[in-house]
C-alpha cells in the first residue's frame, strides 16, 4: 500500500510526499508528543476536539462550551489484532509519527514494525463559508499489509450538555451511536459517531451522563475505513447572558444530517482541500511561508462564533454575525479590534461574506461621538461591547479595514451604507489630538506605577505624549479615508484628511525622528523616550497592504532598518524584540513574564519584517523567517501560537492560539511587494480551483 506520507526530518521544515498531492509539499513531520500543540479539529464556528501527540484526545469546545473548554479523555483509536490482543494507539503503546496540513492531520501508529494509518479532517474551504460551517470530522483509518483485526473510535467528550441524554436511532448507511440532549421537551442538540463506508460492527453509547461513544469494526490488511464524528448543538447562551443560534443550524438540523452529508461528500471535501492547498503549495513562495499560511487557519478552529438568530428584530447581515476571539484560552475577549487589525487578513482575503459580517457589527455598535468599540464582548460575549479601552487605535483600525474590505471587494454598496460611520469615526480620532498638532495622542489610563492599561496594542507599557505607534496608524488611517472617500465621491471628507495628514506628517517628524529613528514617544512634560520599537512603522507596513503612497521616505526606511538590526535583532536568535535601546525600568513595560518591551511580539514584529521587506531591506525576510521557524520548529506549536515569546530562549511567555498571528496571510504580499488588490487576484485563483 502507499503510505499517507514519508515519516522523516522530524521537527524541521522539509519537503514531503503526502497522499493526494502530486508533487512534494513542505511540512514538519514531527514524532508524536514532539508536536507540543495538539491538532484542533473544527471548521468555522462549529467548536473543535483536540487530538494530541501522544494518540489521546483533548480539550473540545464542540457543545458551545467556548470559554473554558470542556476536557476529553481517553485514546482516540485501539486495535485488535486476529488473536485478540488489544493495542491502544496513544505513545505508551505505540509509535506516532503526525503529518499536518491543517484542516487535515495524517498520524502513522507504529505496531511491531507495522502501522495504522489515520488521516482526519473537517471542511476548511476558502470562498465556502457554508461548507466550511459543518460541525463534523472525517476519519479514514487504513491497516498495513500484514494486519487484520479490529479497529475502535472512542470519543469521550465530557459530561452531558442538557438534564436528560437518550440514545438515538441511526438511519440506514450510517453505522454506529447517536446521543440526544433533552431539556424538558426541547431538543437541544445531538452528537453520531458512525461509520459512513457501509461497515457493520458495534456500536457502544452507555454512559448515563458523559458524552461518551464508541464504534468497533474489522479491519482487514490493506483497507480503509471511513467513519465521522458528527455533531449538532444548535443554541447556547453567551457571556453576557444572551441566547444564540449557531449558523450551522441555519442549514443541518441534527448531526445526523451533518454525517450523512459527510457520508455523502467526504471524498469531494477532501479534494477541494488539497486543490485550494495545493495552490498555495505551488505559489512560488517560499517553503516556510507557505507552510505557515496553511497551518496558521487553525485558529479558526479554536477562537471563532459564527451566529445566526431567525427573529425580526435581527440586525445581523443576511450571513449572521462571524467573530473571531482575542485568545479563548489566553485572553478571551470577542474581536479584540487591536488584534484583527493584524489577524482579520484571513477573513478578509477567504471568507470576505463574513468580514463584512464583522465591519457590519462594528458600525452597529459605533457610539454617538464615532467612536469604535474595542470588542464585543468579554470573555465570549457578543452583544456586550466595551469601550474607552486601546481607543486611540481602534476608530482608526476600523477605517483601515473597512477600507481594505472595499480593496477586496469592491463592495460599493455595503460601503456606502457604513460611509457615515467611517466619517465619525475619524471624528473620534481627531477628538483624541489635545495639542492640535494633527496627531492622536497617548491616553494611558494606568494609576502611577501600574502598566494597564496602557490603552494601546502594548497593554501593559504605558506611552505619553505622541507615540511612533499610534500616531503612525492615525497617519494611515487618513490616507485610507482620503482613498476611500474618493471612491465614495465625497470630496470634502477627502479633503479634510488630506489636510490633516499634511499638518499630522510634519508633526510626527518634528516630534519623533532622532535622526536614526523614529523615537518611542515624545512628551512635553515627561521629555523623549529613545526607545527603538521593532514595529515603528506600522503605519508604513498599513499603507503597504493597502495600495496606499507610503508615508516615510526610502531614506527614513533604510535608516530604521539599520537601528532594527542593531539595537532589535542583534540581541536575540528568533527575530526582533519589542523594545530595541529599552529606556527606563524594565518594569514599566510590564512584569518579568508579560514585558511587552524586553520579549518578543510574533504578529507585531512580523509586520515589522514585513515593511523592511517591502522597502527592500533584505535581512528583513530571515527576521520573518526566525519568528516562523521559532513557532513550528524550534517551539513545535503550530497549533498553539503564542502572542509574546521570549527574548533569550524563543519560549512562549503569553498568550495561547493568538489572533495576531494570522497576520502571516500579508507574508506572501511582501514577499512580492504586493497589496491586497494585486494578491487578491492569486487568492482568487485559489478559490477557483477549491470550488470548481
Amino acid at each position: 500500500m502507499t503510505p499517507l506520507f514519508d515519516a522523516q526530518w522530524f521537527g524541521q521544515l522539509a519537503m514531503h510526499n503526502v497522499a493526494g498531492f502530486e508533487k512534494q509539499i513542505p511540512a514538519v513531520c514531527y514524532r508524536g508528543q514532539q508536536l507540543h500543540s495538539p491538532f484542533p479539529l473544527g471548521a468555522l464556528g462549529t467548536g473543535y476536539l483536540e487530538l494530541r501527540g501522544d494518540g489521546k484526545l483533548g480539550l473540545t469546545s464542540i457543545a458551545n462550551s467556548f470559554v473554558p473548554q470542556q476536557v476529553a479523555s481517553g485514546t482516540l483509536l485501539t486495535y485488535t489484532d486476529s488473536a485478540g490482543k488489544e493495542t491502544p494507539l496513544d505513545a505508551d503503546h505505540a509509535e506516532i509519527v503526525i503529518l499536518a496540513h491543517f484542516p487535515v492531520v495524517n498520524v502513522r501508529y507504529g505496531i511491531g514494525g507495522k502501522f495504522i494509518w489515520l488521516r482526519a479532517f473537517v471542511p476548511m474551504i476558502p470562498g465556502d463559508s457554508t461548507a466550511s460551517n459543518t460541525p463534523g470530522i472525517v476519519f479514514a483509518i487504513t491497516a498495513d499489509e500484514g494486519l487484520s483485526g479490529t479497529i475502535r473510535i472512542e470519543t469521550n467528550l465530557s459530561g452531558k450538555v442538557a438534564p436528560t441524554m437518550e440514545k438515538g436511532t441511526l438511519p440506514a448507511g450510517l453505522a454506529g451511536a447517536n446521543l440526544r440532549f433533552i431539556k424538558g421537551k426541547d431538543f437541544r442538540g445531538d452528537i453520531t459517531l458512525a461509520w459512513i463506508d457501509g461497515s457493520t460492527g458495534t456500536a457502544k453509547a452507555d454512559s448515563p451522563d458523559q458524552m461518551n461513544l464508541s464504534i468497533e469494526t474489522a479491519i482487514r490488511s490493506g483497507e480503509t475505513k471511513y467513519a465521522t464524528l458528527a455533531w449538532f448543538f444548535p443554541w447556547f447562551i453567551d457571556a453576557g447572558g444572551e441566547p444564540h443560534m449557531n449558523r450551522y443550524a441555519s442549514h443541518f438540523k441534527s448531526s445526523i444530517e451533518v454525517a450523512q452529508l459527510l457520508a455523502k461528500d467526504h471524498e469531494s471535501l477532501l479534494k477541494r482541500i488539497i486543490a485550494w492547498q495545493n495552490a498555495v503549495y505551488q505559489s512560488g513562495q517560499p517553503d516556510w511561508i507557505c507552510n505557515a499560511l496553511v497551518q496558521s487557519l487553525y485558529s479558526y478552529a479554536k477562537n471563532s462564533m459564527w451566529v445566526d438568530e431567525h427573529r425580526t428584530d435581527r440586525w445581523y447581515e443576511p450571513e449572521g454575525f462571524f467573530t473571531h476571539s482575542e485568545s479563548n484560552r489566553g485572553c478571551p475577549i470577542t474581536e479584540t479590534m487591536v488584534c484583527r487589525a493584524h489577524g482579520h487578513l484571513p477573513t478578509l482575503l477567504l471568507w470576505p461574506d463574513l468580514e463584512r459580517t464583522t465591519l457590519a457589527g462594528f458600525a452597529h455598535f459605533q457610539l454617538r461621538d464615532g467612536e469604535i468599540c474595542f470588542s464585543f464582548g468579554m470573555p465570549y460575549g457578543l452583544r456586550d461591547p466595551r469601550y474607552h479601552c486601546q481607543h486611540p487605535l481602534t476608530s482608526s483600525q476600523f477605517i483601515q479595514q473597512v477600507h481594505r474590505y472595499f480593496l477586496r471587494t469592491g463592495d460599493e454598496t455595503f460601503v456606502k451604507r457604513i460611509w457615515q460611520n467611517v466619517v465619525d469615526a475619524m471624528t473620534f480620532g481627531e477628538s483624541l489630538d489635545y495639542d492640535d498638532d494633527g496627531l492622536i495622542n497617548e491616553h494611558a489610563h494606568a494609576l502611577p506605577g501600574d502598566n494597564w492599561p496602557a490603552n494601546q496594542f502594548y497593554d501593559q507599557w504605558p506611552w505619553y505624549g505622541t507615540s511612533a505607534y499610534v500616531a503612525g496608524t492615525w497617519l494611515a488611517s487618513l490616507r485610507a479615508i482620503s482613498d476611500l472617500a474618493d471612491r465614495m465621491h465625497d470630496r470634502d471628507t477627502h479633503d479634510r484628511a488630506m489636510k490633516l495628514l499634511e499638518k499630522a506628517g510634519e508633526s510626527y517628524r518634528k516630534k519623533l525622528w532622532n535622526g536614526s529613528y523614529f523615537r518611542l514617544w515624545s512628551d512635553p512634560e515627561k521629555g523623549n523616550n529613545e526607545t527603538c520599537l521593532a514595529n515603528q512603522l506600522m503605519g508604513q507596513w498599513c499603507c503597504r497592504v493597502a495600495d496606499l503612497e507610503p508615508l516615510f521616505t526610502k531614506d527614513e526606511c533604510a535608516s530604521v532598518a539599520k537601528s532594527l538590526e542593531k539595537y532589535n535583532a542583534a540581541p536575540t536568535q528568533y527575530g526582533l524584540i519589542n523594545g530595541g535601546n529599552f529606556q527606563g525600568e524594565a518594569g514599566a513595560a510590564g512584569d518579568p513574564n508579560n514585558n511587552h518591551g524586553l520579549m518578543i511580539f510574533i504578529g507585531e514584529n512580523l509586520c515589522a519584517s514585513m515593511t523592511g521587506m517591502y522597502e527592500g531591506h533584505a535581512p528583513s525576510t530571515e527576521w520573518a523567517r526566525k519568528l516562523i521557524w521559532t513557532i513550528h520548529e524550534h517551539q513545535g506549536m503550530p497549533f498553539d501560537q503564542f502572542c509574546l515569546i521570549r527574548h533569550d530562549n524563543g519560549a512562549p511567555a503569553w498568550g495561547n492560539d493568538y489572533y495576531s498571528n494570522l497576520v502571516v496571510w500579508a507574508l506572501p504580499m511582501a514577499n512580492s511587494k504586493v497589496g491586497i488588490k494585486e494578491f487578491a487576484v492569486v487568492v482568487d485563483k485559489m478559490i477557483e480551483g477549491a470550488n470548481s
